[in-house]
């Protein structure tokens, strides 16, 4: 179990899979088989994506992972190991196939993985694009996977949601900087350095306050879930503001450590006091 969890990088993408909750929760009407199901497929994407990153990254990039050790020490078979890559989508396609919207969406989403790590497009190598990519990939697709619904609601969220991947990522390039360098990436700390890539982080933090800010503003009473998203950014900025020297941090962990499970689970909270007319 822990080399399947390990192969398919499940403790790295688990915790998205909280898009496709909230998704569900903001349906009009709630199925319980409808969430197992999406929240089953999403899982399903993930699983075969991110393991095929790291297949890619091994065979073109040489990227010392989970793949090159099966592959070099433990000796299995290259091929076998694509297969298994690609099995969880092959799975999934077997239980969609009847349905062409979420059938569009995966075809959509493994093509934008491939690109993002296969020659010779290798798109997370432009800094741009690298970030829309996993934006579209970890944000808006899950997301429509459940929940089509065209609502201002639903558009808040996943600006929500894209600005938190957008920031957490801006981390995490800062984490890897030297793996990335040895690998031809151009990522943002790169770019501007580590010190304006913070700068950028707060500055996003800072636009989703105001903008929620005016919202409430606007109208309170229908948009009142947002003070959680103006709350945990302002602790975002706290939580940047005291990091005194680069050198001391660890930037993996505090990549983990940025409130987004929390942040979450109060937007979760909230729906279910809404849905059940608890306040």
């Amino acid at each position: 179990m822990i080399e399947i969890i390990k192969f398919y990088r499940i403790g790295d993408w688990i915790k998205n899979l909280g898009i496709v909750l909230i998704a569900w929760m903001l349906l009009p009407t709630y199925e319980a088989n409808f969430l197992i199901l999406s929240v089953f497929s999403v899982a399903l994407l993930f699983s075969s994506a991110y393991s095929l990153n790291d297949y890619l990254d091994f065979t073109i990039s040489g990227e010392d992972n989970q793949m090159s050790y099966l592959i070099n020490k433990k000796k299995v078979n290259k091929m076998l190991i694509g297969l298994l890559c690609l099995f969880p989508s092959g799975f999934l396609f077997l239980l969609i196939y009847k349905n062409f919207d979420k059938m569009l969406l995966s075809l959509i989403f493994l093509f934008l993985f491939f690109i993002y790590s296969s020659t010779p497009f290798v798109f997370k190598k432009n800094l741009i694009l690298r970030f829309l990519i996993n934006i579209i990939c970890i944000v808006v697709i899950p997301f429509l996977f459940v929940n089509m619904f065209i609502s201002l609601v639903n558009l808040f969220f996943i600006i929500i949601f894209a600005s938190h991947i957008f920031s957490t990522e801006i981390i995490h390039q800062v984490a890897h900087m030297d793996e990335d360098e040895k690998s031809g990436l151009n990522t943002l700390p790169m770019r501007i350095g580590i010190q304006s890539s913070l700068k950028m982080f707060i500055f996003t933090q800072l636009l989703l306050i105001l903008f929620f800010s005016v919202i409430l503003l606007n109208n309170f009473k229908d948009n009142s879930i947002f003070i959680i998203t103006i709350v945990f950014s302002f602790f975002r900025i706290l939580k940047i503001l005291r990091i005194k020297k680069v050198v001391n941090v660890n930037f993996s962990k505090l990549r983990e450590s940025l409130y987004g499970w929390q942040e979450g689970l109060f937007y979760l909270f909230y729906l279910l006091f809404l849905k059940f007319h608890l306040f």
